[in-house]
């Protein structure tokens, strides 16, 4: 979804340069670092007659004027580094939690030739971010004793909380926040964010490529477990941990949904 924009924005910057290039052309593939959320490689491929893939490159730059964007570099190999804005961030995991997601049967387990040990380390995650967010609306609780037991939360508290911390995109923005959550932090943050949008394009495909979505069930479960967000023992100020309930909401709803076009049914127990 975010990456269409991203692609649109580009092929409209190129038609103001002079080239015209089909979007499915331009292919923007993620960078996910300190040089940049996405990585845009399309100056080198349309370079002709010896002209500089560099030009090209800033040229296009400087027609990239939108909100989605915070900050682009060009590099000298004329690779074009598109850094997302925190309000764009904000807005994927915004979108995530008013979208009508698939959701999980109430069937027992059945198989989808995915391997026992990638179900059970997704629901492994998906207990872990039930502990991390009862931790979170619940502070006297111990992460790592939820975690042994971690109470599931009931539909109506996740009504209670959505409706509370989420009304506003805005309450998001400081886990993108340098200065609040800190360089490393806020980096993964905008990596499990951006890895949350790609859900959209998975779910379209659906039983359609069946394959895509197993791959991406386990990427996703490996980006959870990887990032700070279900690991700050110390509870942060109301911005920060507001922002974390947010992302760790839309982890745990998309990963439920993709178990679920997958026919695996969530956890409800240990």
């Amino acid at each position: 979804m975010l990456k269409a924009q991203l692609e649109e924005l580009i092929s409209l910057a190129l038609q103001k340069t002079g080239e015209s290039v089909d979007v499915a052309k331009i292919a923007l593939v993620f960078e996910l670092s300190d040089r940049g959320d996405f990585a845009c490689a399309i100056a080198p491929k349309i370079t002709r007659h010896g002209a500089s893939a560099n030009v090209l490159a800033q040229a296009i730059a400087k027609q990239l004027d939108s909100e989605l964007l915070e900050k682009v570099d060009v590099a000298e190999n004329g690779f074009i580094n598109l850094f997302v804005s925190p309000k764009a961030l904000s807005m994927t995991i915004h979108n995530l939690l008013n979208s009508k997601l698939e959701e999980a049967p109430n069937s027992a387990y059945l198989s989808c030739n995915i391997s026992e040990k990638d179900v059970e380390q997704a629901f492994y995650t998906w207990r872990r971010l039930s502990a991390a967010l009862r931790q979170l609306t619940e502070p006297r609780l111990n992460l790592l004793d939820s975690c042994l037991i971690p109470p599931l939360i009931e539909h109506a508290e996740w009504v209670k909380i959505e409706s509370q911390y989420l009304a506003d995109m805005h309450v998001l923005l400081p886990a993108f926040d340098d200065n609040l959550a800190g360089h490393k932090i806020a980096l993964a943050n905008r990596k499990l964010a951006l890895h949350l949008n790609e859900f959209f394009s998975v779910r379209n495909l659906g039983a359609k490529d069946v394959l895509n979505v197993k791959s991406y069930l386990i990427n996703l479960n490996g980006s959870i477990n990887q990032s700070p967000v279900l690991d700050e023992l110390v509870l942060a100020g109301p911005e920060i941990r507001n922002a974390r309930i947010g992302l760790i909401s839309a982890a745990k709803r998309v990963l439920g949904s993709c178990l679920g076009i997958l026919n695996l049914a969530v956890p409800d127990r240990l």
